[in-house]
C-alpha cells in the first residue's frame, strides 16, 4: 500500500504550501495596509535639534514606507540651502530595507542515507495521520467557507475556522469597530476668555494638519470634524478663512508641530494681518490631552480637572485648547525659539467635546456574544473613563465603577482567598502604563487579574501594536481561545496573534 503513503504525503505538502501562500499574501496585504485618510509628511530638516530621530515613533511624520502613494509634494524654496532633486522632485534617504532570514541546522550525520531518512519520515507521517484526514478537513473547511460567504463573511486564512467554534473571549477595538467613524463635535465647553477678538474657534480652526487637495479636504477625520464645526474654511495656501459676515480676520498657518502620540499635543504658529502693519501678528494655538496642557496655562481655571473628568465619564472624547499672542513679529525669530517656550503661558480657550456614536447593530451583537457565554473585552487608546462609559452602555461592564481616584498605601488583601473575593466583587480597567508595569514586575498577579479586566485603555499608538499582542498572548498562555476584531493598522499584531482575527 505504498501509494497511500505517497498520496498522503502529497496532500500534506499541497495543504502546507497553500497555507504558506495564504500567509505570504496576507503579509503583503498587511504591509500595504494603511489608514484611508491622507497624511502630511514633513522633511527631516524640520526635526527638533535636541531630539534624536526614532524611526518607530517618528515614522508617521517623516518616513515613507513601500507601497505608499504620493499624491502631492512641494519642492524646497529657492532660497533654501538643501539638496534638491531633479525635476523639482523630493530627495529621500533609504533608512532600512526589509528582508527575512530563516536559520536551522541541517542533518547532523552527513553519512546518513537521505533516501532512507525521507522514507522513514513518510512512514511515520502515514502511521500518525490517516490518509483520509486531509480530504475530510479540506471538505469541512470548504463547507464552512461557503456558509460564511452566504453571511457576507470572507476568510483569508481558512485554517483558523476550526478555532472559531471554540472561542472563549472576544476582544474589540473601539473607534471604527464598536463605534462609527463619524465623529461629532458637540461644542466647546468651559470657555472663559473671549478677549482680544480671538475666540476659541480661531484656535480650533488653525490647529490642524489638514490640506486641500483637488478641492477636497483631506486629513484626520477628527480634525475635519472640528474644522467643519467651526464653520471656517481652508484654502490651498494653508490659510483659514472665517465664515461670511464674521468680523474676525483670516489666519495664515506658518509652522506646525504635528501631533505626537508621545507628547499628546499639537502646536501651530499662525498669523493675521493688522491694518497698517507689514508683518503679520503671530499667535500660537495648542490642542491636546487636558492632562498634558494643564501645566501650560498661565491661569488654570477653577474646576479644570473636575469638568474634563465629568465630560469623559459621559463617554465624550475631550481635547483642551489654548492660545496666546507672540511678541516677536519675525518668523525667523520664531523658528529659533524652543517649542517649550512657545507652549508656555497659554490662555485657556475651552474643552472641545467630541462624541463617537455606536454603530446601529453594536448593542445587539455584543448582547448575543455575552448571552452565548463568551467573555468580552475592549482594547482602545481612548481615555479610561470614556472607554468605561462605552463598556457600560454595551453592558459588558455592569458593576458600579469607582469615579474617585483611590490610592492604596498597602495591598488591599491579606491572603489568596481575599484576593479572589476582591477580583470577583469588581471589574477592572487597565491603562497602557499599568499593563506594562504589571507585565514587567508583577507578571503572576497580572495573570490572576487578566480575566477580570473588561477594558484596556490609554494604549498609545506606539505601545498599542506591541501591548495588544501581549494582551492576546497572555490570554492564550492561560489556555483561552481568543478572537480579536479591529480595523486599524495598530490592530494588525493582535489580529495576527489571536486564534481568530
Amino acid at each position: 500500500m505504498w501509494y497511500y503513503s505517497l498520496f498522503t504525503l502529497l496532500m500534506l505538502m499541497t495543504f502546507e504550501a497553500t497555507l504558506v501562500k495564504a500567509q505570504l499574501r496576507n503579509m503583503q496585504e498587511i504591509r500595504n495596509m494603511g489608514n484611508k485618510a491622507f497624511t502630511i509628511q514633513e522633511p527631516i530638516e524640520d526635526f527638533e535639534c535636541e531630539r534624536y530621530f526614532d524611526i518607530d515613533s517618528d515614522s508617521r511624520l517623516h518616513v515613507i514606507f513601500g507601497g505608499t502613494k504620493i499624491v502631492q509634494h512641494s519642492p524646497p524654496g529657492k532660497g533654501m540651502d538643501v539638496l534638491k532633486g531633479p525635476d523639482n522632485g523630493c530627495v529621500c534617504y533609504v533608512v532600512r530595507t526589509g528582508f527575512n532570514t530563516t536559520y536551522f541546522p541541517g542533518s547532523k550525520d552527513e553519512k546518513r542515507n537521505k533516501y532512507k531518512l525521507f522514507l522513514e519520515c513518510t512512514l511515520i507521517l502515514t502511521s500518525v495521520i490517516p490518509p483520509e484526514l486531509p480530504i475530510e478537513l479540506s471538505l469541512a473547511v470548504n463547507t464552512s467557507l461557503i456558509a460564511l460567504q452566504k453571511l457576507g463573511v470572507f476568510c483569508t486564512e481558512p485554517f483558523r475556522i476550526p478555532f472559531a467554534g471554540k472561542i472563549d473571549i472576544c476582544c474589540f477595538d473601539k473607534t471604527g469597530t464598536l463605534t462609527t467613524d463619524n465623529l461629532v463635535v458637540e461644542g466647546i465647553a468651559f470657555s472663559t476668555d473671549k478677549e482680544k477678538g480671538f475666540y476659541e474657534t480661531s484656535a480650533l480652526a488653525c490647529c490642524h494638519s489638514l490640506i486641500r487637495f483637488d478641492d477636497e479636504l483631506v486629513g484626520d477625520p477628527l480634525e475635519k470634524a472640528c474644522l467643519s464645526w467651526s464653520d471656517w474654511s481652508l484654502t490651498k495656501g494653508d490659510s483659514v478663512l472665517p465664515p461670511k459676515g464674521s468680523k474676525q480676520a483670516g489666519l495664515k498657518i506658518f509652522h506646525r508641530y504635528h501631533f505626537s502620540s508621545v507628547m499628546k499635543r499639537m502646536t501651530v504658529i499662525a498669523g493675521y494681518q493688522l491694518p497698517g502693519f507689514q508683518e503679520p501678528k503671530l499667535i500660537v494655538a495648542v490642542k491636546g490631552a487636558p492632562e498634558t496642557l494643564r501645566s501650560m496655562y498661565e491661569v488654570l481655571p477653577k474646576d479644570y480637572d473636575e469638568v474634563f473628568t465629568n465630560l469623559t465619564r459621559q463617554g465624550a472624547r475631550v481635547l483642551a485648547i489654548g492660545i496666546k499672542d507672540l511678541e516677536q513679529t519675525r518668523l525667523s525669530e520664531i523658528r529659533d525659539t524652543k517649542r517649550e517656550v512657545l507652549e508656555s503661558n497659554l490662555r485657556f480657550a475651552g474643552f472641545v467635546v467630541i462624541s463617537c456614536p455606536l454603530k446601529p447593530d453594536t448593542k445587539l451583537m455584543i448582547k448575543e456574544i455575552i448571552e452565548s457565554s463568551h467573555k468580552v473585552a475592549m482594547i482602545t487608546g481612548d481615555n479610561a473613563l470614556t472607554a468605561c462609559n462605552v463598556a457600560r452602555v454595551l453592558r459588558f461592564m455592569k458593576k458600579k465603577a469607582v469615579d474617585e481616584s483611590i490610592e492604596y498605601d498597602v495591598i488591599p488583601y491579606a491572603n489568596e482567598q481575599q484576593l479572589k473575593s476582591f477580583f470577583l466583587e469588581n471589574e477592572f480597567c487597565l491603562t497602557g502604563p499599568s499593563f506594562s508595569y504589571l507585565l514587567e514586575n508583577e507578571h503572576e498577579f497580572l495573570r490572576d487579574l487578566l480575566m477580570y479586566v473588561k477594558v484596556f485603555a490609554r494604549m498609545a499608538p506606539k505601545q498599542k501594536f506591541y501591548l495588544q499582542e501581549r494582551v492576546i498572548n497572555e490570554y492564550k498562555s492561560l489556555g483561552y481561545i481568543t478572537l480579536m476584531c479591529g480595523d486599524g493598522t495598530n490592530d494588525v499584531g493582535a489580529l495576527k496573534h489571536s486564534n481568530v482575527g
